[in-house]
């Protein structure tokens, strides 16, 4: 979207929808550690995302089947 040159505000309720989203889904730790204000860049390795072949919470496995977590990704969860 920002590649896109689509507002700010755009982002930023996309992004919070889907941190939302993340806090559901990632059990049982989500809600317990997912910041309020965290960013998608942060909860995911977008870097990885090109060579990613499924998701899991808040990581991606990659094509050669390791995984990459996101930054914010506590290690008790890994």
């Amino acid at each position: 979207m920002v590649a896109e040159g689509r507002p700010g505000r755009d982002v930023k309720v996309l992004d919070d929808e889907l941190r939302l989203q993340i806090r559901q889904l990632c059990t049982p730790c989500g809600t317990d550690w997912v910041d309020d204000r965290a960013t998608i860049e942060s909860l995911y390795p977008l870097s990885s995302l090109g060579d990613a072949r499924t998701a899991i919470c808040l990581g991606v496995v990659r094509g050669d089947g390791t995984t990459a977590w996101g930054d914010a990704r506590p290690a008790r969860c890994r």
